[in-house]
């Protein structure tokens, strides 16, 4: 059976990732995409590309899976702060892309692993750290209504006889990340205050402390996840088990684009009063099953970052 891997959501931040991972080993990448064409970060990747609704059942209809080992699931709805806006639109078309392309691979008897990414925004933040998969949860938005929702089909379907395996990742960085997230959102205001001789910027809470995983190490993950021969579990946390402050990212930022003389400052409407201070998982499940582990520091990180924006 020749090598191929199916992606869905190949055009966003993690899909060119997740294809250079698999491609390192040699796969076929099958790209799948809402998009009329494949983006131009993988458009020279993907063996080919299926414009695909997958919320529509005969637009998925159309997905072949002949000699596919694996399907990484990385489409979806993921804007937590618009899921507010548009709930329903979350909770049903997350459920739906799910349950029609399993529903396509169990009626066409894929015999390959499906990886369902799901989030580490799930959890919980008010209990004892660090975040395993056993700890607690909270649909604390429709986001996250819509992920467990996402996470119970796929359990269904691996009850009905079909090799699925769930994911949580934790905070993604890495080369070409888009803005309304941390390290683009602060590199622009650098960068623009660089332009303009500006002695400061405006911040949020950055004394906040995430769990940040470089982009490429998590794909990594999916990559061993899907290729592993046994794995006991059907739930993995992806994560590096420390935290990071928002401070911690904004002096790795500025080190790196040598702009020390700019001072955050503090917008008291950027601050969300609810905010957790710290939130870092555990990861040890994954690392026992694959021998996985963080590869990238978050300097190299930064840098790499810096270099996709040029």
């Amino acid at each position: 059976m020749s090598k191929k891997v199916i992606i869905t959501g190949v055009n966003g931040f993690v899909g060119e990732h997740v294809v250079d991972a698999f491609r390192a080993e040699g796969f076929e990448v099958i790209g799948v995409g809402y998009d009329a064409n494949p983006s131009e970060t993988i458009v020279h990747k993907v063996s080919s590309y299926i414009r695909c609704n997958l919320v529509d059942m005969e637009s998925v209809a159309q997905i072949d899976f002949s000699d596919v080992w694996a399907i990484i699931h990385l489409a979806g709805l993921s804007n937590v702060g618009e899921s507010f806006n548009k709930p329903l639109q979350y909770i049903n078309d997350n459920t739906s892309m799910i349950y029609n392309l399993l529903e396509h691979a169990r009626t066409h008897d894929f015999k390959g692993r499906t990886i369902v990414v799901s989030s580490g925004a799930l959890y919980d933040s008010q209990q004892p750290l660090p975040l395993t998969e056993d700890s607690r949860l909270l649909e604390n938005s429709p986001y996250a209504v819509g992920k467990l929702g996402v996470e119970h089909v796929a359990n269904y379907y691996r009850l009905r006889g079909l090799d699925v395996v769930v994911v949580r990742p934790f905070n993604h960085i890495g080369p070409n990340q888009k803005k309304g997230f941390l390290v683009p959102d602060l590199f622009a205001q650098l960068q623009t205050a660089q332009q303009t001789n500006a002695t400061s910027i405006s911040v949020g809470n950055l004394a906040t402390r995430r769990d940040y995983t470089d982009v490429r190490d998590i794909a990594r993950a999916y990559r061993l996840i899907a290729l592993a021969d046994n794995l006991n579990y059907g739930l993995y946390n992806i994560c590096t088990g420390r935290s990071l402050a928002g401070t911690d990212i904004l002096q790795s930022l500025q080190a790196a684009m040598g702009v020390l003389d700019i001072d955050p400052v503090i917008d008291g409407t950027k601050v969300r009063p609810t905010d957790i201070m710290e939130i870092y998982g555990d990861t040890s499940r994954l690392t026992s099953d694959t021998g996985w582990a963080p590869q990238i520091p978050i300097e190299q990180t930064i840098h790499d970052f810096i270099q996709s924006q040029e």
